[in-house]
């Protein structure tokens, strides 16, 4: 397994860091569809212009915000105190993003998919710490 990584690992910083980010906005995109599903039970109406406009948004200001909390720096080997709050605090803020981008673009999201997408990410996020 170690070779394997061998050329992830001797990658240079930056490109070591756009991996990064597209892990961490796959993750979002994950625990908003299965915070959706865990509400509705289903699928259908995940996939259309208003709610793609609102998770977009979403992983902009997830990235942001994770980005500001320092959480792409550095690799963690330990999940710190303070890494954990910078986790917490991400989800937090993602959280309100969603609610915040179904209000602006008016997305049939409902009220409890940000609360159950919270836990989500949560969870998400260590794993997501352990892979880069």
């Amino acid at each position: 397994m170690s070779k394997k990584m061998d050329c992830i690992w001797s990658l240079p910083r930056f490109y070591k860091r756009v991996i990064s980010l597209v892990i961490d906005a796959l993750f979002v995109c994950l625990a908003f569809v299965f915070a959706y599903w865990a509400r509705l039970g289903e699928f259908s109406n995940v996939m259309n212009g208003p709610i793609l406009s609102t998770l977009a948004g979403a992983v902009i200001v997830t990235l942001l915000a994770n980005t500001r909390l320092g959480l792409y720096r550095a690799v963690l080997r330990y999940l710190t105190f303070h890494a954990f709050t910078a986790i917490l605090l991400g989800g937090v803020v993602s959280a309100i993003s969603i609610t915040s981008f179904a209000y602006f673009f008016n997305s049939a999201i409902p009220r409890t998919v940000p609360i159950i997408y919270f836990p989500f990410f949560i969870i998400l996020r260590p794993l997501h710490e352990q892979s880069i």
